[in-house]
């Protein structure tokens, strides 16, 4: 077999992907992450030809923190390759905890990208996930059928009936923070931002909405901010 690299014969080939049916020289094989020749090479899909160590491969993954996982290495253009990593090629190279890790971590982002229909119950270590209804309705106060806590879903308080959630002091004295502390709600799932440096175009560390500081008007790019500030905020 030939070198998927190089096209030639290697004199000491690597066998790597599914039952060793890639191969390579060993001399044309640099991991995208530390660059040395890979230590227990893997591949991540048939999309691209980069082989990584297999724990360079595991440290990505348990960096990742629910983002894509995404190849690293140089495409022919010299650009950065991002192909997306496959599944199974992912669960063939990383040990099962850290897989099945990897694999909550990208669910609850998903969760927390759906932040405006669904949130996690706010008790502590309660793992449900809930509807969200319609701000300060009765529907917003349940009890969790796993943790059976009465709680408030809009504002992620414990329930407090025939009361807004702007007139419970738990909220009133975080406002009061907040408003000392220049920090705002995330327009799309309210998770707290202070803004302590740098421009008006913000994203949200949480569910990776882009924002406008201004006025919190959200996008999905930064630049898609930056011509509402330009055109709005006169490119503040």
């Amino acid at each position: 077999m030939r070198c998927l690299e190089c096209s030639r014969i290697p004199e000491d080939p690597v066998r790597t992907g599914p039952l060793g049916s890639q191969v390579f020289c060993r001399k044309c094989l640099s991991c995208p992450i530390c660059f040395d020749t890979p230590v227990d090479p893997v591949t991540t899909g048939p999309k691209c030809k980069h082989v990584y160590c297999r724990e360079c491969l595991i440290r990505q993954c348990e960096t990742a923190a629910g983002s894509p996982i995404q190849c690293v290495g140089q495409s022919e253009d010299s650009e950065e390759c991002k192909t997306d990593m496959r599944l199974s090629e992912l669960q063939r190279a990383l040990p099962p905890a850290i897989f099945e890790a990897m694999l909550l971590a990208s669910f609850k982002r998903f969760i927390q990208s759906l932040s405006d229909k669904v949130r996690y119950c706010p008790s502590p270590d309660c793992d449900r996930i809930h509807s969200l209804q319609k701000p300060d309705s009765p529907s917003c106060f349940l009890t969790c059928d796993g943790c059976h806590v009465s709680v408030c879903l809009n504002c992620s308080t414990p329930a407090h009936p025939g009361r807004l959630c702007t007139e419970t002091e738990v909220n009133k004295e975080l406002d009061k923070w907040k408003r000392e502390n220049d920090a705002k709600d995330c327009p799309r799932c309210g998770v707290i931002t202070v803004k302590d440096y740098g421009c008006n175009h913000m994203e949200c560390p949480s569910c990776h909405v882009h924002f406008c500081w201004f006025c919190l008007a959200s996008f999905g790019t930064g630049p898609q901010v930056y011509a509402h500030m330009n055109e709005t905020h006169n490119g503040d």
